[in-house]
């Protein structure tokens, strides 16, 4: 059973949060839930943002960032610093991620796991763009 104080929804202006997910697998055991899975290790619910409205502010800010990083076309920014500017982000349903994610690859973004640490989604590159398509 799950219990919300809804007072307290209300007050925060709605119901929102995150879960982690875990699979079992026999002979293994409680497994982190693969990024794949219909519940993925980590996942939220109860963004306000639109994922589209919320793919073109990220990849403003990411554009933005390699402008004042000498231009730099590929960029490698941690999810903490993305997420504290974007906090709905953290709040995205698996197919809002899903959408996210399309969006800011068709604005020449491109997102992954940090490869020696899966925990960490610290990925954001501007990938085949010049200056001139990222809007300068």
């Amino acid at each position: 059973m799950i219990e919300f104080d809804l007072a307290k929804i209300e007050e925060q202006g709605g119901l929102y949060g995150t879960i982690k997910a875990w699979d079992w697998h026999f002979g293994k055991g409680w497994k982190r839930a693969e990024d794949s899975a219909s519940v993925p290790a980590k996942s939220g619910f109860g963004s306000k943002t639109q994922p589209l409205l919320l793919a073109k502010r990220v990849a403003e800010y990411i554009i933005k960032k390699a402008s004042s990083s000498g231009g730099l076309l590929c960029l490698e920014l941690p999810k903490d610093e993305v997420a504290a500017s974007f906090p709905d982000i953290s709040y995205l349903m698996p197919t809002e991620r899903i959408r996210f994610k399309s969006a800011l690859e068709t604005l020449h973004i491109s997102t992954g796991r940090h490869p020696t640490s899966p925990d960490k989604f610290i990925f954001a590159y501007i990938c085949g763009t010049s200056k001139t398509e990222a809007g300068e």
